[in-house]
């Protein structure tokens, strides 16, 4: 959720792409480093990766002027789309703003069906706003905005944008959109109602320690109930 800084004053802003593995989310986020965020400061990181698949986390963060008087900094985010690794991309997903799902257009709409529906439960408070990106639509098999909606799940009447973002087309007009629905629902619920606490990591390093601490946090009470449960048979 947005942050803001009790010292400072400043708001962050988190907006995420989710989807599937191999859907377009580190494609974006990519373009939009290489493209409309050329000019700011700023580098493309994915911490913890060790392959070509994110692990962790995609990250673009930058300064964006002022948001009523305030300053506001974006933190650009594509999470992991390995099914495997959906605890994480929960702990991302709790901090979101605004939330694009990046869907691919050329079919396995079933298995990203599920991906969608797990986002859904995990953040039904974001659904209204959420931005559908079909992607991949070059290819022959690509469906419609409307097939899409119907096997997703989603409304018609969902922000759906048809892009191709290896080739930079679609990119721009999903993150506009995406960056108003998560002004417009920091606005909606007030500034006043903005968090001090919770997730404040400043940087990319700083999310990936939170994000291993949580999970280490989480292993610890796994292993803790285990352990009761063999002592319980004994």
């Amino acid at each position: 959720m947005a942050h803001l800084d009790p010292n400072s004053g400043a708001i962050t802003l988190r907006l995420l792409y989710d989807g599937a593995a191999g859907a377009g989310k580190t494609t974006n986020v990519r373009v939009l480093h290489e493209t409309l965020l050329s000019a700011r400061a700023g580098e493309l990181l994915s911490p913890g990766s060790t392959s070509r698949r994110t692990e962790f986390f995609d990250w673009r963060a930058f300064d964006a002027g002022y948001i009523d008087e305030r300053r506001l900094r974006v933190q650009v985010l594509a999470v992991p789309g390995q099914w495997a690794l959906r605890a994480r991309r929960r702990l991302l997903l709790r901090a979101a703003d605004a939330v694009c799902f990046v869907a691919d257009a050329s079919g396995r709409l079933g298995a990203q069906a599920r991906m969608l529906a797990s986002l859904r439960a995990a953040r039904p408070d974001l659904v209204p706003s959420l931005v559908l990106q079909l992607n991949k639509t070059d290819l022959p098999s690509a469906v419609s905005p409307r097939e899409a909606c119907e096997a997703l799940g989603l409304p018609i009447d969902t922000h759906a944008i048809t892009a191709c973002a290896h080739a930079r087309v679609g990119v721009a007009e999903t993150f506009s959109l995406l960056s108003r629905a998560a002004v417009a629902n920091v606005r909606a619920a007030g500034l006043g109602a903005l968090a001090t606490g919770g997730s404040s990591a400043a940087d990319a390093e700083e999310l990936h320690q939170e994000i291993q601490a949580l999970e280490g946090l989480s292993w610890r009470a796994d292993h803790d109930v285990e352990h009761d449960w063999s002592e319980g048979d004994a």
